[in-house]
This record gives structure tokens, sequence and C-alpha cells, in this order.
């Protein structure tokens, strides 16, 4: 208990609880509220500087905190949209030159060959009355 006490009272470190297989945080106590407030008021007022040196130094009247400080903005190049090339996987293969003339020779060889008529298999026919 007086760990927990102790920790509540400096407001920087959480406390925990384990209660039936659920970890619980206690809510943080009034002065890491008002250590939190006093946190931010710094920042807005950093930022609130930042801000009026850049509105000094563009009206043209020159501060000694621009000087110290140069704010440089650079901008961000946008990204080009390009055109999409079809998917890889889906594309035919190009067949090899190798391929190509063996497949012309087979053709010629079997174009020279004399073609002979392709026999038909002769059927029985069925009687009307044979069901």
């Amino acid at each position: 208990m007086e760990l927990r006490a102790h920790l509540r009272a400096t407001g920087k470190v959480p406390v925990l609880a384990v209660r039936v297989n659920v970890l619980a945080v206690e809510k943080p106590s009034n002065e890491a509220q008002e250590g939190l407030q006093q946190v931010n008021k710094a920042t807005v007022a950093a930022e609130l500087q930042a801000a009026e040196a850049v509105v000094a130094a563009i009206s043209g009247k020159e501060s000694s905190a621009l000087d110290e400080t140069e704010v440089v903005e650079v901008p961000i190049p946008k990204k080009r949209k390009r055109t999409k090339e079809p998917n890889p996987l889906s594309c035919r293969k190009k067949k090899s030159v190798e391929k190509l003339s063996t497949m012309k020779a087979e053709k010629q060889d079997e174009a020279a060959e004399p073609t002979t008529k392709k026999r038909t298999r002769i059927r029985k026919r069925s009687r009307a009355g044979n069901t």
C-alpha cells in the first residue's frame, strides 16, 4: 500500500491493478494532470513564438529569434501516377527461336507426306420394330 501511495503521489507512473485476469489502470492523479497541462502550455507557447517569428519575417521585420533558428520548409515532391503494367503471371511467354524453327520443320515434314482420307466406321442400322 505504501508503494501504491508513493506512486500516486509522484504522478509519473501509471498504477496497474490485476483483478480476475483483467488489468485495470487507475486514473491519473490531480498532480499528474496539472503537470500535463503545464507541459501542454509550454509547447503551445513555443509554437506561438515560432509562428510570430514567421509572420514577422514575412512582413519584412527582422527578428532575432528568426536569425538564431531559421525555418526552412522543403516542398514534398508529389508522386507521379504511372501506367500500370499487366500481371506477368497472366501473360503468355514468348516462344524461343529454336522452338519456332523446330516447329516449322515439323510442319513442313507433315505437309510433305501424302495425306490419306480418314476412314469412318460403318454402323449397323437398327430396325424400327426392335426396341
